[in-house]
């Protein structure tokens, strides 16, 4: 099965878990422009930093080095499509749940894995972190095998255990609990 049809058929059962929400799937918009996010080079496998690098010194080819470059080095820009949001679509307010789904044997192996995590640790980073701009409230990178799933949490840009979330979700809003 294909990671979307996987992602939409969760979407469908998000939604009505969150009626008072939009869930998206594929979704980048950031009211009338693109998401996108900031990943630090540090956080993905030297393989995953290729095409970022590339692209990177594609659009400098022509500009003059200075210092402030140099530092954008350690941090590739990039649009994004995250597979599943849950949130309020035009307002950054209500930003609750952000997932990434990984099909094993999808080809993408831990290079893949590595940009999906960073993803999600930039869309869960509260302000003024990694160029944080969403502060979605949690993360999940879950990861499909025919043998079962692995999950993955995110919180403040951390990855966090699940332990940890259990004891966070008494304090989820009102605005998100469901009626």
């Amino acid at each position: 099965m294909a990671e979307r049809s996987v992602t939409h058929s969760i979407a469908v059962y998000l939604h009505l878990a969150f009626p008072d929400l939009q869930v998206d799937c594929e979704y980048n918009r950031n009211g009338a422009r693109p998401k996108y996010v900031d990943i630090p080079s540090a956080h993905l496998t030297p393989s995953a930093r290729k095409p970022y690098r590339e692209k990177a010194m594609k659009k400098r080819a022509k500009r003059v080095t200075t210092k402030k470059a140099i530092e954008q080095w350690t941090t590739f820009r990039t649009t994004t499509y995250p597979d599943i949001l849950i949130h309020e679509r035009g307002t950054n307010d209500r930003n609750l749940l952000v997932i990434e789904v990984k099909m094993a044997g999808d080809g993408r192996g831990e290079d893949g894995a590595s940009v999906d995590v960073a993803k999600l640790r930039a869309f869960t980073s509260p302000a003024g972190k990694m160029g944080a701009r969403y502060h979605y409230q949690l993360g999940l990178f879950i990861v499909l095998e025919e043998t079962g799933e692995t999950f993955r949490y995110f919180r403040h840009g951390e990855e966090i255990q699940e332990g940890e979330l259990r004891a966070d979700a008494e304090q989820v809003p009102a605005s998100h609990a469901r009626p």
